[in-house]
């Protein structure tokens, strides 16, 4: 089991449109992946069940071990091509860990590359979530990961 936390963010334009909107949440999980000379430091990445697939931003995986299959680019709400942003398909190696020393064994998944700087780090499902059950109760403030 890897322990998973909450985030919480405020939008302070959105709480002026809509008060006691209140904070917007996301899941995060620690991560490392494999570079030409070892393992990346810690980033923080954001736990999307509704994304299908992971993108790495980047000036993360610049300096990765990637297989790189094809240029491609990813969308997401709106259809028009200006919202485009270009990516690569590859393969990357990461490990999932947490405070406790919990942590997955070296996995290889497929993922976008950003090609655009300020992309955030997304894990999706693609050879990623797919493979583990993920627990979450943000009312008591807890959240985990285990392997299936």
């Amino acid at each position: 089991m890897i322990k998973l936390s909450f985030i919480e963010l405020r939008d302070r334009r959105l709480e002026k449109l809509v008060p006691g909107y209140g904070y917007l949440t996301r899941l995060i999980c620690n991560t490392k992946f494999k570079a030409f000379n070892g393992w990346t430091k810690s980033y923080d990445a954001i736990i999307d069940t509704g994304a299908h697939i992971s993108i790495i931003p980047l000036e993360i995986w610049q300096d990765l071990e990637t297989k790189i299959f094809a240029d491609y680019y990813v969308r997401g709400l709106s259809p028009k091509e200006e919202c485009y942003v270009d990516i690569k398909i590859a393969k990357v190696k990461l490990i999932i860990f947490d405070e406790d020393g919990n942590r997955t064994p070296e996995l290889e998944i497929f993922a976008y590359l950003a090609l655009d700087e300020g992309i955030p780090l997304i894990l999706g499902f693609k050879t990623l979530l797919d493979e583990f059950k993920i627990c979450f109760d943000h009312k008591d403030n807890e959240a985990w990961l285990e392997k299936v």
